[in-house]
This record gives structure tokens, C-alpha cells and sequence, in this order.
């Protein structure tokens, strides 16, 4: 798909999808992609009455898209439009539709919601319980790593993770392993925001293949407040039955900590 011709790409050669009526980019936490209604282009147009996502890392070359739904709108101006705009973190998007003008003058609109949440190999929140917490996640101490009520970005809860004094192992490793057969390019997003972190220390992401631990090439250090990030893992995190991830802080005082939440597995 390149983004600036709308022209799609084949085996069986080149073709138009039409043009989009409506375009957001208001997923703030889940950067690179952009959400599209393609209006009634007619016969021939595949996209036609749908939403998608594309994918801007390729905008120049070519581009994934992801059809997500079809809309059943009937448009004959601009407030009857789709109109879809995704939340902050991409996994759900809202949209109108009158169903094929259902109540005869194209205005009888209902908003519907995409929910792409389950589709994720992971996503954790930290606001099912303190016991959902304990099972999913393996911590070296639970008095250096706790769910917290204040340790929530936007939502009450989520993960402390709290240096020892003096220096020692301080670590959040996921229980259960999450299945990435099947999946391609995969990526780790969450929130975090450290606190009193001096010098070289830092918070580190590491990941599993069912065999080694290697580091995820991302580290954070003293932040001046909540930072989503979104780590691109390597080739070899793909197809993985044993695939995990945790999080470790080296701090030497217990003024250094982190807060992290909205952890995802994201992938293709």
C-alpha cells in the first residue's frame, strides 16, 4: 500500500483503493500508524466504506494496512461522514454510522467501538487485583516490587519497582510465558516514570526466546514524568512459545524508583 497514491500492490499488479474521507492520528501512545475511512468509491475500490490502519514507517515505499472493519454508512455531506478517531493507545476506535441510512434522513447515526485488545499476544493494565498481579508477574522482592495505587498512568493502579540500598537484584519477570507463533515484528509498549535515578542507574527491558535473556536496546533513566515507550524487538522474538519480558532497575538507593503501567505485547 503506498500511503501517497492510494494505489495498492499485488501479485496480480498494481490497483487504486480509492480515496479516504476521514484520517486521525490521535494514537498519541502507539506512534507510527493512522487510522483511515475510505468513503463509497464505487465498484472496483476494495477499501470502499471501510476503516483501517496503516502503517507510516514505509510511507515512501510501501506500507501494511490493516482492514478493521466495514462501516454500513450512508454519507451525503460531512457531519454524516465515519468520522473515526482511535484512542491514545491505538486498541480501540470509534466511529458513527447511520447503517445504510437506517432512519431516512442520513442523520439516525449510533457510535460503534473497534476493540483490538484481545488481539495482542499481551496487555496488562495492573487493575484486575492484587492476586491477578501476584500470578502474573515473578518479582525478586515484594517489598522492592509491589502493585501500587499510586503507581498508575491515568488509572490508579500499576507496578513500583524500588531500588535497595546499597544496590542488589531488583526485578518484575512476566510468570507465564506469551506465545508469539505466528506473529511477526514484535513490539513492547509501556508507560513508565522513574523517580531519583542518579548517575548511570537505570530501568532495563529485557526479553526472552524460551532459551537466553537478551536486552531490549532501550534503557530509561530520570524522566521529569510518565514516557510510553514502544521497543522493536529483533527477528529472533517472532514465533517464539516461550517468549517473555522483565523489567529490572539498578538503583543503590531505595529514593530510586520507577513506576510502570499499560504493559503490551504488540505485533503482526
Amino acid at each position: 500500500m503506498n500511503l501517497l497514491t492510494n494505489r495498492f500492490s499485488t501479485k496480480r499488479g498494481t490497483f487504486s483503493v480509492g480515496y479516504a474521507a476521514d484520517t486521525s492520528a490521535r494514537n498519541r501512545d502507539y506512534p507510527g500508524w493512522i487510522y483511515t475511512h475510505y468513503g463509497s468509491n464505487g465498484l472496483g475500490y476494495p477499501l470502499s466504506l471501510e476503516i483501517t490502519a496503516s502503517d507510516l514507517n514505509a510511507i515512501s515505499n510501501s506500507s501494511t494496512i490493516r482492514r478493521l472493519s466495514h462501516t454500513f454508512n450512508a454519507r451525503i455531506d460531512y457531519p454524516s461522514e465515519a468520522h473515526p478517531v482511535p484512542s491514545p493507545d491505538g486498541m480501540r476506535v470509534v466511529f458513527q454510522s447511520n447503517w445504510t441510512n437506517r432512519g431516512g434522513n442520513f442523520r439516525g447515526t449510533d457510535a460503534y467501538v473497534i476493540d483490538l485488545r484481545n488481539l495482542l499476544p499481551f496487555n496488562y493494565d495492573f487493575e484486575l487485583g492484587t492476586s491477578d498481579f501476584n500470578s502474573t508477574w515473578t518479582v525478586s522482592s515484594s517489598n522492592q516490587v509491589w502493585r501500587s495505587s499510586s503507581a498508575g498512568d491515568g488509572s490508579p493502579y500499576g507496578m513500583r519497582m524500588k531500588s535497595i540500598s546499597g544496590g542488589g537484584l531488583v526485578q518484575s519477570t512476566l510468570s507465564n510465558a506469551v506465545s508469539t507463533v505466528g506473529f511477526t515484528n514484535i513490539q513492547v509498549q509501556y508507560a513508565i516514570a522513574t523517580f531519583g535515578l542518579t548517575g548511570s542507574h537505570k530501568v532495563y527491558l529485557d526479553w526472552y526466546d524460551g532459551t537466553t535473556w537478551t536486552s531490549a536496546a532501550d534503557t530509561v533513566g530520570l524522566l521529569g514524568g510518565w514516557d510510553t515507550r514502544t521497543v522493536n524487538l529483533p527477528a529472533g522474538a517472532a514465533g517464539k512459545s516461550g517468549f517473555k519480558i522483565r523489567f529490572r532497575i539498578d538503583g543503590t538507593s531505595s529514593s530510586e524508583y520507577a513506576n510502570i503501567d499499560r504493559v503490551k505485547v504488540i505485533a503482526q
